[in-house]
């Protein structure tokens, strides 16, 4: 199974910010002030009721009411706008909004900002769901050094990120260095309650790191680790469950022939 789809799935589904109503004025009797505030809200209550569709066209009106004319009220609409993106699972469409928002979040609330930090988490997302593996390599510095300043750098937020930079770096064929942001976080996940589904998908891209380059031993135990854990927790039918049981299998039959051979 492609891995940058499974990151697809917990990560962009479970990490979208918690998006409520803002009353923003842009002036008291200004008519395309109202006109977008009520866009806006009618979007946020579309997104609310899970109509994406209906929301991300609504939102995008509002944005274009008020594009250049109120900095904060266009960060959040751009919020609203790639979160909905998110949710429909558009990323090629999502990637000029992401840009927009990231760069509108860092000017309105700058670097230490949450918001900030959670635009640059969703494009990362989007450009490794695109797979524009450059562009997410470039910007996956600035990512981890803000996620790490606003999370902290034991946070769930921070290892997911670990996990994402490391796929973007097996992608460019840096294994090496991609095995390092695995590692790191794995043992994050590992002492997060609520990490154990991601830390299933670190450990099985952590475990094929290892088939690659030759470490069979390390993936063993790895997939042996994956299989329990989905075991645990009754999760046999998940495509990890078999994705990890059929490489160790391969690795065993791998094992029996150099053994038959020597």
């Amino acid at each position: 199974m492609d891995l940058i789809k499974i990151f697809k799935t917990l990560i962009i589904m479970r990490h979208l910010y918690l998006l409520t109503v803002f009353f923003f004025l842009l002036g008291a009797n200004s008519l395309r002030a109202q006109e977008w505030q009520a866009l806006y809200n009618a979007a946020l209550q579309s997104y609310n009721n899970e109509d994406y569709s209906n929301a991300l066209s609504t939102a995008i009106k509002a944005y274009q009411q008020v594009k250049g004319k109120d900095a904060k009220s266009t960060a959040y609409t751009l919020q609203l706008i790639t979160a909905n993106y998110s949710m429909l699972d558009n990323v090629s469409e999502a990637l000029p909004y992401a840009q927009e928002e990231v760069t509108a979040f860092l000017q309105l609330e700058g670097e230490q900002s949450k918001n900030y930090a959670e635009a640059l988490k969703k494009q990362i997302n989007f450009l490794l769901t695109a797979n524009n593996i450059t562009e997410a390599y470039t910007k996956s510095a600035t990512a981890l050094k803000v996620v790490s300043t606003v999370y902290g750098a034991s946070s769930y937020e921070y290892a997911v990120l670990l996990s994402q930079v490391g796929q973007i770096n097996a992608s460019k064929k840096d294994l090496v260095k991609a095995q390092e942001y695995f590692n790191q976080a794995t043992a994050l996940l590992e002492k997060i309650p609520e990490g154990g589904d991601d830390l299933i998908t670190v450990l099985l891209a952590s475990a094929d790191l290892d088939r690659t380059s030759g470490a069979t031993q390390a993936a063993e135990q790895k997939y042996k680790k994956v299989l329990t854990m989905l075991e645990q927790n009754d999760l046999k039918d998940d495509p990890r469950y078999q994705q990890a049981k059929t490489n160790l299998n391969q690795l065993a039959v791998a094992s029996t022939n150099t053994n038959a051979i020597a």
